[in-house]
Parts: structure tokens; C-alpha cells; sequence
């Protein structure tokens, strides 16, 4: 299938960003083109852990809590009207926790808890050790505490990416993965589409939306992948709890949750950040990564230490 001459809006990028764009256009009458480099879900979105939660962050900043509140409560919204629309991607409301692992980090908690009672954020709750493991018996013994929102949860961001893709397409969307986009056509200041490894395709509108990998399509942009290790697990019997999220001071360390499948995604610590740019976009696994993110698995999920890791990417 060639790609079109002509489109109103080119999207670059298939994940579940640019197939969201692409299905909110197509759905309004917007005549869109899609160009994904590779294959559907095949970079962040793919990569991740699927966890849909409105606690991620541990900013004091007030205002800005205020507006990610605002945004991640209308995302999960917006995620029970489209698994209802569209079809089902495994989004469950299952509930995250945000454990912390010290008295230090538990002080951090209250504070925070503090800011989202003054955002009118009443959906979170402060647990102690005993409410926690209540919440969520497999965690060690020794953790100190948590924060906990019921409402949070998780889904398959595969089967997200392609129902938004298929809607797309009823549409009306045209979407051409294995299509690598080479540059963006501006003329006197103006965006005149796209040269893609395919050919031209003029558009008066080019939205990139390729996340860690939007500097190599807009070299205005200043951003580079998070480059952290996602595993997944054999299938193993349900286990009581939700998703879980552990942090080490300021760096992510440790995120888990179970699918609806029954395999675990885990995400893993990053390693140490190098001074040298294409090291974000080298996507080679190595033996002391895996090893890191299932010492923090066995850790702190001990009843599945002796489960199969049948995946892993960066």
C-alpha cells in the first residue's frame, strides 16, 4: 500500500499517544496519516508497565500536583469510556501502592498527604505497616507504609495501542508502521509534511509524538529516552494486592504489577546515567541490569522468587 500525497494531518509515532491522536482526529472527520518507524507499541509504550495511576511523583510543589491531578484523573476517565467504546484492553482498577521502605521516606508521605488534602484530592489514603500488608500481603515484613489510591490500576498498553489503532482506522486514519519519518518539510516557517524512508507526504499539520525519540524527528526538542529494563514473568496464580511502586531517594527503582493474564511486568532500576547521548537509545539487555531489577523483585516480593522471567527489553 503506498503511502498518501496528500493528508491534513500527519502523526508520527504508534504508540499509544500517537494512536490516541489519530483515533481522536479520524473520530472528528480530520483526514490523518500515521507513520510509525517500526512495529505498533514497539517503544515506551511497549516498554512499560501498563500502570495507570494518578501517585507517581513525589513533588511538594503544590500547583503542580494540582495540575497532574487534573490530567490523570480525566486520563482515567477517559480509559473506562474507551474500553467500553472500543473494546477491552485490560484496564483494571485494582488499586497501586507507594511503599516506603524507611521512617525517612514515611515522613516524605506525610507531607505529600498534606498537599494532595489541600488539592481536595480525598481519593488517596496514608497507610501504616499493618494496613499495608493487609493491602497487600506478599511485601516483606519490614516495609514502614504506603500511600494508597483504590482507584488506580493497570492495563495492557499492547492491546490499548492497537484498539486505538483499529478505531482509527474505521475512521477513516491511514496508519503505515515500518515507515520511518527522515524530516519534517517546513517552507518560510511553515509545515509542509513530511519525507518518510517512503516517499513525501504533504500535510499541513505534523504532530510528533514519538516521546523519548521526538529530539532525532525535532532537534528543537530536548529530551532523550528514560532508559529502564521491563521484565515479565511466566503466568502465575492471582495473588492479593495491587500494583506497586518503590522508590530509592529521587531514582525510580522498583515498579510491579500483575495482568489480567496473570504474568508480572516489572520495571527495573536504571543504570547509571552515562555522558554520552546514544546511550538512552541502546536498547542491548545486560546481565547486571536483569540481575539489579530481580534482586528488588525476589526483595520485595518474596512468596515469587522462584518464578521464570520469560522477557526483557529496554
Amino acid at each position: 500500500m503506498r503511502i498518501p500525497q496528500e493528508t491534513e494531518v500527519v502523526v508520527i509515532g504508534g504508540g499509544a499517544m500517537g494512536t490516541s491522536i489519530a483515533y481522536h482526529l479520524a473520530k472528528e472527520g480530520v483526514d490523518t496519516t500515521l507513520f510509525e518507524w517500526r512495529n505498533l507499541a514497539s517503544g515506551a509504550t511497549g516498554r512499560c508497565g501498563g500502570m495507570v495511576c494518578q501517585l507517581y511523583g513525589r513533588s511538594l510543589n503544590m500547583e503542580k500536583t494540582r495540575e497532574r491531578l487534573a490530567l490523570t484523573e480525566e486520563n482515567s476517565r477517559m480509559l473506562v469510556e474507551l474500553q467500553e467504546e472500543l473494546g477491552d484492553f485490560e484496564y483494571r482498577r485494582q488499586g497501586l501502592l507507594d511503599v516506603a521502605v524507611d521512617e525517612e521516606e514515611f515522613e516524605l508521605f506525610k507531607r505529600l498527604m498534606k498537599i494532595h488534602r489541600e488539592c481536595e484530592d480525598d481519593g488517596i489514603e496514608l497507610l501504616d505497616r499493618k494496613e499495608t500488608l493487609e493491602v497487600m500481603p506478599t511485601l516483606p515484613k519490614d516495609i514502614v507504609g504506603s500511600r494508597y489510591r483504590a482507584s488506580d490500576g493497570n492495563l495492557d498498553p499492547f492491546k490499548l495501542t492497537h484498539v486505538l489503532a483499529r478505531a482509527a482506522k474505521r475512521y477513516g486514519a491511514a496508519i503505515f508502521p515500518q515507515t520511518k519519518v527522515e524530516q519534517v518539510m517546513e517552507r518560510e516557517g511553515r509545515i509542509e509534511g513530511v519525507r518518510t524512508s517512503r516517499g513525501r507526504t504533504k500535510a499541513k499539520w505534523v504532530v510528533n509524538a514519538t516521546n523519548g525519540w521526538a529530539s532525532l524527528v525535532t532537534k528543537e526538542i530536548d529530551i532523550a529516552p528514560v532508559r529502564e529494563l521491563a521484565m515479565v514473568t511466566e503466568k502465575v496464580p492471582e495473588f492479593k494486592g495491587p500494583a506497586l511502586e518503590i522508590r530509592s531517594g529521587d531514582e525510580f527503582v522498583f515498579g510491579t504489577t500483575q495482568t489480567a493474564s496473570g504474568g508480572v511486568l516489572i520495571g527495573g532500576p536504571a543504570p547509571p546515567p552515562l555522558n554520552r547521548r546514544s546511550y538512552y537509545y541502546d536498547e542491548r539487555v545486560t546481565l547486571s541490569e536483569a540481575m539489579k531489577c530481580a534482586k528488588w523483585f525476589t526483595t520485595m516480593l518474596p512468596p515469587l522468587r522462584n518464578i521464570n522471567i520469560i522477557s526483557l527489553r529496554i
